[in-house]
């Protein structure tokens, strides 16, 4: 008889793994049935944290976020007690453990059989009563009647086998990592698979190349892409002729023959993600808020569908009847959506799973059969996998999760039969401080963006990839949480007193909002919302003032610059700042400066003249600061192989360059980040690690 335990209304199955809340199954991962297993054996006892990691994780290295977002998607589909606790509640520095009020409601009882044992009984044909012969009307009436109870008995069982095997899990079997040459490797373009050789974009220096790796991890890196920033976006079954595709405001499609030297771009059109269709004579791309289709080359687009957000990531079915896309929504989610060809009919593919508005960035089987995609979260993403089949009259849909680490990111995937191919990213943010020793600034932690307060003495900053807001002294002691467990924060940014902290916070499913947070703690205020594309925010001591980016409905790249109150209201958006980002404050606040979306332009606003000069134009600028005390900008900007800080004064003779950073701490990009402390002594962001490609072996079971 099989080991079942009971908590509030679900019964829990040991072997297998099982949740039932009544006749329905739950649908969770390995990992949160493992997780749920441990709370209910622990009887209302704390579980630590050290033996969930150990026990659910492994050997599988892992941060404490993996199971705090198990907790949370538990929490969030078990729902809430009768009294409105939760089932798994929260001891302080120890652990979880299973509500004693989900225990209390359901006494343990004698274990019955389980839905499975149940379908896996053999149901013998019900005997027919022993009944004198009969003629005329009531004998075939009888016999009438068990000939359908015999036929009912035979359609349920197999219903229950087909049923069964329809809920029949897929699973990850084991995970290799195919390239180890910490060469990044573009995770926001596609992979594609051919005659088994993943083909993929990877930057070097400043170059964007087509590179290559057979399945067995032998790297080669066939040539420098033809067109400035551009990325892999599509590739013909000679692997010769590629679709190329270059983002931004203005971004342009090129279809191009890659053969040896002879690199013949056969035609341009505006537009981003570029898709062939499965016999290569079509393509699909996005224009706008727009899904084109056209030849080819790209010649006579037909719009086919419009959405509210801006769509990406276009592929097709296998048959070539569908094409299903991602769509960043303007509150700040991401979805997946199908249109069919034919009937133009527009349908959401992940409708009422609980990550549906979460979803992107998917490739199909070469069947049609399964369908693997991105989903993410504020600290991390995973690889899921759905299955489609059609059981009597009507379709049926499920997903499952297949990984979730031991990587921060899984992108791009791309799947063949029983093998998903992707990148994964293990990349940490860490601080030195610009001067002869590049001297570690907060070691211990990975940091995106901070803060120094103005008399010196403390630091706030977000954590990577977690999302959490702290602050804590410069030397990494008194270090205190200020955000919520839900919240992912961005550019805290200390008031002119240093009593409050602003900040930018998103909650999922949300959009950015501008919050601001007691220094000493507590419950934050939020005083403006951004959007879906709002990154960068700056305090003005000067004027007591924020700017931010926002983003207009629908749009990720129309950006405009708005100056703020330190109570959210809006003064002005700063004219000529559209698609600008990374605004920063001069000391005085009579300047600010700000860096193109393309990364390719600074630029400097004056507040009195109210015109903007171009400062700089580079292949890629990153991180700007102006120091605390003058009005000297400092920045960082990349051309050819150099990665170098340079300094601007308004009014002086233009830039000039301050030091060359070494390849170590450049790693191949531009910082985002630079702080100036009161000293006048310069931090300076870098990034530690790589992102790489994977092959994760499933097992993708046949329903049948």
């Amino acid at each position: 008889m099989k080991e079942i335990q009971f908590f509030g209304e679900y019964t829990f199955e040991k072997s297998p793994l099982l949740v039932m809340r009544g006749i329905e199954m739950i649908d969770l991962t390995p990992r949160q049935l493992e997780t749920l297993s441990l709370l209910l054996d622990a009887k209302g006892e704390v579980v630590s944290r050290e033996t969930f990691l150990d026990k659910v994780w492994g050997d599988v290295i892992v941060e404490e976020h993996n199971l705090t977002q198990t907790i949370f998607l538990l929490r969030k589909t078990l729902g809430k007690l009768p009294n409105g606790q939760e089932y798994i509640e929260t001891v302080p520095k120890k652990g979880y453990r299973m509500s004693p009020s989900a225990l209390s409601l359901s006494t343990m009882r004698e274990p019955s059989p389980s839905l499975w044992d149940k379908a896996k009984m053999k149901i013998p044909s019900p005997a027919l009563p022993s009944v004198p012969l009969m003629e005329g009307t009531r004998s075939r009436s009888i016999i009438k009647r068990m000939f359908l109870i015999q036929a009912a008995v035979i359609v349920v069982t197999m219903a229950a086998t087909l049923l069964r095997g329809f809920q029949a899990r897929p699973h990850l079997l084991k995970v290799r990592q195919l390239t180890h040459d910490g060469v990044y490797k573009v995770s926001d373009a596609p992979l594609f698979l051919r005659d088994k050789r993943l083909f993929f974009t990877e930057r070097q220096d400043t170059r964007n190349l087509l590179a290559s790796v057979s399945l067995d991890g032998n790297i080669s890196r066939n040539q420098v892409l033809p067109v400035r920033d551009g990325v892999l976006s599509g590739i013909g079954k000679s692997a010769e002729d590629v679709l190329i595709s270059r983002p931004g405001d203005k971004g342009t499609i090129t279809v191009a023959s890659l053969n040896g030297d002879n690199n013949r771009p056969l035609s341009e059109f505006g537009g981003e993600s570029p898709s062939w269709s499965p016999d290569g004579k079509h393509l699909a791309f996005i224009r706008g808020q727009q899904l084109f289709t056209a030849d080819d080359k790209g010649q006579n687009p037909v719009p086919l569908v419009a959405v509210q957000g801006t769509p990406f990531w276009p592929v097709w079915s296998p048959d070539g009847t569908a094409i299903r896309f991602s769509v960043r929504e303007p509150d700040g989610g991401e979805s997946i959506h199908e249109v069919n060809l034919a009937t133009k009919r527009l349908s959401p593919v992940l409708r009422g799973e609980p990550h549906e508005h979460r979803a992107c960035c998917g490739a199909w089987t070469s069947n049609g059969r399964y369908f693997a995609y991105v989903v993410g979260n504020s600290a991390s993403t995973s690889l899921w996998v759905q299955r489609e089949e059609v059981l009597g009259w009507k379709k049926i849909k499920r997903s499952w999760e297949l990984a979730s680490g031991p990587v921060d990111f899984w992108r791009a995937p791309v799947i063949d039969q029983d093998h998903i191919y992707a990148i994964g990213e293990q990349v940490r943010h860490k601080l030195v401080l610009l001067n002869s020793k590049f001297a570690p600034f907060l070691p211990a932690v990975s940091v995106n963006s901070l803060s120094i307060s103005h008399d010196g003495e403390w630091v706030a900053y977000s954590v990577y990839p977690e999302g959490s807001l702290w602050k804590s002294r410069l030397d990494g002691t008194e270090r205190t949480r200020l955000s919520a467990h839900d919240e992912y924060t961005r550019m805290p940014q200390w008031s002119s007193d240093d009593h409050e902290i602003f900040y930018l916070r998103m909650i999922e499913g949300k959009p950015w909002s501008l919050a601001q947070v007691d220094a000493r703690g507590g419950k934050p205020g939020i005083l403006a919302i951004g959007g879906s594309g709002t990154s960068e925010l700056a305090y003005s001591t000067a004027g007591d003032q924020l700017v931010m980016d926002q983003t207009g409905p629908g749009s990720t790249t129309s950006r405009k610059l708005a100056i703020l109150s330190s109570k959210g209201q809006l003064i002005e958006e700063l004219p000529e700042s559209e698609g600008m980002t990374a605004a920063r404050w001069s000391a005085d606040g009579r300047y600010i400066s700000a860096v193109s979306v393309d990364r390719e332009q600074l630029r400097v606003f004056d507040r009195v003249s109210r015109k903007w000069d171009v400062v700089f134009t580079s292949a890629t600028i990153g991180a700007n600061v102006w120091d605390r005390k003058g009005n000297t900008l400092y920045f960082m900007a990349r051309q050819e192989q150099r990665c170098t800080l340079f300094r601007f004064q308004p009014g002086g003779q233009g830039a000039s360059e301050v030091m060359e950073i070494p390849e170590v701490y450049a790693n191949g990009d531009v910082s985002r980040a630079l702080e100036v402390t009161a000293r006048g002594d310069l931090i300076f962001e870098y990034l530690e690690g790589a992102a790489e490609i994977y092959d994760l072996n499933v097992d993708l079971r046949s329903p049948l």
